[in-house]
């Protein structure tokens, strides 16, 4: 389900090397039309992906990389997969000083999102996504709320009436326990009044079994990417009811979950950070990666891979992570799922193998 989706995989031309990608830089042979500021040059770039290579995560820290590469806005770029524990391992290396950190003319970056923020919070990590620096938001994307074709729910407000009717009754299937699927659904209980842990929340290890279950009729709404339902939906053997964005998915004409009344908005997004250490230079990955989120090469990127722009500057992006940590901690804190806060010292970044 949301958190570690593969799309696209975009491996051409990237060499690989162990746990490794490597870039060779793109300016020298790329037509840039046009030449970044000097200040906004970042040298060599190594981009953590919290993830192994494919996943959703992955994909955006080789686009990011052929992008500032291409662009013209970094020398060679190196991406590293760093997976486990929901991202949380490769977090605490990011921001942990460490004997192999990279040398101090590369710019270190760390592709975080929601997935991230959530899983950090459930095992008392939350203080090392604390000390990363913001530089963008770059995609965000809406959930699905679905239900059987055959189904007598066929829009939210349905699905509300079912729900404080009798809440246990109503199986919902998603991803894993403390997921994104998980606590949207937990929101949108909260969100109509009723107590998020009083919901019948089903987890699946994949989208595939949560799929099988709302067709064998043995749940009665799903959540999750509209990408997992969108072949079903099409097929007319499910029923799209509402998307969690705050607009309409593009290309589709549901109505958000606001629209339909009910007071909430969660979109799966995803971001990069620079390491604690980058604080007293932060303007210039800010500055080098808008210039890359504007230009009309990375907007057809995202038209290809089918991703949601939804690029905002570091300062816009600290404010989104501050919000959501305060948002999904409390509704964690509701369902008996956070840990207490494990400190961690700051220092130079440490890309660790």
């Amino acid at each position: 389900m949301t958190g570690n989706r593969k799309g696209p995989n975009g491996r051409r031309g990237w060499l690989h090397a162990g746990g490794r990608v490597i870039i060779a830089s793109l300016a020298a042979v790329a037509a840039v039309t046009t030449s970044p500021a000097a200040d906004d040059h970042l040298g060599p770039v190594a981009i953590v992906a919290p993830t192994t290579p494919g996943s959703s995560f992955d994909q955006l820290a080789r686009a990011v990389g052929s992008g500032l590469s291409t662009a013209g806005l970094a020398a060679d770029v190196e991406v590293i997969n760093v997976p486990g524990s929901g991202g949380t391992v490769a977090l605490e290396r990011f921001v942990s000083p460490g004997p192999t950190a990279k040398p101090s003319n590369t710019s270190r970056f760390l592709i975080v999102g929601l997935p991230t923020l959530a899983k950090a919070l459930q095992s008392g990590k939350a203080d090392a996504l604390a000390q990363v620096v913001p530089v963008a938001q770059l995609t965000a994307e809406p959930l699905a709320l679905v239900v059987p074709a055959l189904s007598p729910i066929t829009a939210a407000a349905d699905l509300v009436r079912l729900l404080k009717e009798d809440s246990v009754g109503v199986v919902w299937a998603g991803g894993t326990v403390g997921g994104i699927d998980h606590l949207t659904a937990a929101l949108f209980a909260q969100a109509i009044g009723i107590e998020p842990q009083q919901i019948n929340y089903v987890p699946f290890l994949n989208g595939t079994e949560a799929l099988a279950a709302l067709l064998r009729s043995q749940a009665h709404v799903g959540i999750g990417a509209i990408a997992e339902f969108e072949g079903q939906i099409a097929s007319g053997r499910l029923r799209l009811i509402a998307v969690t964005g705050p607009e309409r998915a593009a290309g589709i004409e549901v109505p958000t979950l606001r629209e339909q009344g009910i007071d909430l908005a969660v979109t799966d997004w995803r971001g990069i950070v620079a390491p604690p250490a980058a604080a007293a230079d932060r303007l210039r990955p800010i500055r080098a990666v808008g210039d890359l989120a504007r230009s009309e090469a990375w907007a057809e990127r995202l038209r290809t891979r089918r991703w949601t722009p939804a690029y905002l500057d570091g300062d816009a992006f600290a404010g989104i992570l501050k919000a959501e940590q305060e948002r999904f901690a409390a509704v964690l804190a509701t369902l008996g799922l956070t840990m207490p806060a494990i400190t961690h010292s700051s220092g130079p970044s440490a890309d660790r193998q």
